[in-house]
């Protein structure tokens, strides 16, 4: 919480489990005002909710007038998640000047990485922002089974409010890409999306 100049680098970090939806499960969790903060090459993997929320890697800016910034997430894998109605990988609330690279994200029941915003993480600024998404693999993602979604099969791939999207490799996916407005009042900006490349986006 609030920590910043801390680089992680190379360990696993596996089986954190709540299956009673006490509290959140993460393998990695920045919060507050952290700034330059770099995860690479972790193995991230059996993070685990029963039915509420849970996160591969997360970072939730909740500060109103103090962003997080300067995030660094790459060549990390991520894989065989419970998640509940959570992600894989999500920037959220007031963060900006981050980057989401390299990384491979795999056999998890939610969405694979996530920009958002406007869901109270922040009193005020609660949008992540000016960030960059590139070169990552994402691949096997549904919700199918999973109970925060009464066990209804879907699978995103990304959820998008303003960052650049560049060069990933999506496949395996019930959904491949999703830009979308999570609310109404949250408008992307500075948005590009180029190169993509989308590998039999079905279920198996």
């Amino acid at each position: 919480d609030s920590r910043s100049y801390i680089a992680v680098d190379g360990i696993e970090i596996a089986h954190f489990r709540d299956l009673a939806d006490t509290f959140v499960p993460a393998g990695v969790f920045v919060t507050g005002t952290a700034h330059h903060i770099a995860l690479r090459h972790l193995d991230v993997h059996d993070i685990r909710t029963a039915t509420a929320d849970a996160h591969g890697i997360a970072v939730y800016g909740t500060s109103g007038d103090t962003a997080i910034h300067d995030v660094t997430i790459d060549a990390n894998s991520v894989h065989d998640n419970h998640l509940g109605s959570s992600e894989s990988v999500v920037v959220n609330g007031n963060v900006r000047g981050w980057a989401i690279t390299h990384n491979h994200i795999w056999r998890n029941d939610n969405i694979g990485i996530d920009a958002i915003g406007f869901e109270g993480k922040a009193p005020r600024n609660d949008q992540a922002r000016d960030g960059y998404i590139a070169d990552n693999l994402i691949t096997d993602i549904d919700s199918l089974g999973n109970p925060a979604y009464d066990e209804e099969g879907g699978g995103n791939c990304r959820c998008a409010d303003g960052e650049r999207l560049r060069t990933a490799r999506l496949h395996h996916l019930l959904v491949a890409r999703k830009l979308a407005l999570h609310e109404l009042r949250c408008a992307p900006h500075d948005l590009a999306v180029e190169a993509h490349d989308f590998l039999r986006a079905a279920r198996r």
